[in-house]
C-alpha cells in the first residue's frame, strides 16, 4: 500500500481492454483455485469497442480486480462469483456478485479501513487489507466502488469509471 501512496501523477499507464483483462483474472484465478465458480460475463458487446477501454496501470488494475473477485471467492466458499462488465459511451462498470456470508450493515462502512475485519469473517484467513488497496487502486483511476450487500444472502461490488471523470 505504500507504493501506491503518492498522488498519482507519475501513474504509468496504457490502454487496456477490459474485457481482455477480465478474462486473464479469471485464467489466473482457475491456474490458483481450480476448483472455483468464476462467471465472466458480457451482458450486452457495446456499440463502440473503444468504451471497454481504459487507461490504466494493468498490473494495479489487475491487483485490484483479483482482490475483489478473490474475496467473492472466499466469503461464498466457492459459490457461483459472477463478474460483469458493462460499457456505454459515458459509463464502465465492472460488478462482482456473490452468494456468500454477505456484509453485516454495522460493518459496510468500515470494510476499507486497513486492517478491518468484519464481525462474521473469524471463520476465514485474511488481514484486511485487500479492499483498502483495490479502493486506492480504482481512486487513483479515477475510479469508485460501490458495495451492496446482506448477511447471509450475498455481496455485490460494483467498480465505476465514468469518462468524463477520467478526462480531466
Amino acid at each position: 500500500m505504500s507504493q501506491l501512496g503518492f498522488d498519482g501523477k507519475k501513474l504509468i499507464t496504457e490502454k487496456v481492454q477490459m474485457d481482455e483483462l477480465l478474462l486473464a483474472i479469471k485464467a489466473d484465478i482457475t491456474r490458483r483455485i481450480p476448483e472455483n465458480q468464476v462467471s465472466i460475463e458480457f451482458p450486452e458487446i457495446p456499440e463502440n469497442i473503444e468504451w471497454i477501454s481504459l487507461s490504466v496501470n494493468r498490473m494495479w488494475m489487475k491487483l485490484a480486480i483479483i482482490n475483489i473477485i478473490h474475496n467473492a471467492i472466499k466469503y461464498s466458499e466457492n459459490q457461483m462469483v459472477i463478474v460483469k462488465l458493462f460499457a456505454n459511451e459515458k459509463l464502465l462498470e465492472i460488478s462482482v456478485t456473490d452468494s456468500g456470508i454477505g456484509i453485516p450493515a454495522e460493518d459496510i462502512t468500515h470494510v476499507f479501513e486497513p486492517f478491518y475485519r468484519g464481525s462474521n469473517t473469524a471463520n476465514f484467513a485474511g488481514h484486511g487489507i485487500g479492499l483498502p488497496l483495490s479502493l486506492k487502486i480504482i481512486r487513483l483511476h479515477h475510479g469508485k466502488i460501490s458495495i451492496n450487500s446482506e448477511k447471509d444472502i450475498g455481496t455485490k461490488i460494483s467498480i465505476y469509471f465514468n469518462r468524463e471523470d477520467l478526462s480531466e
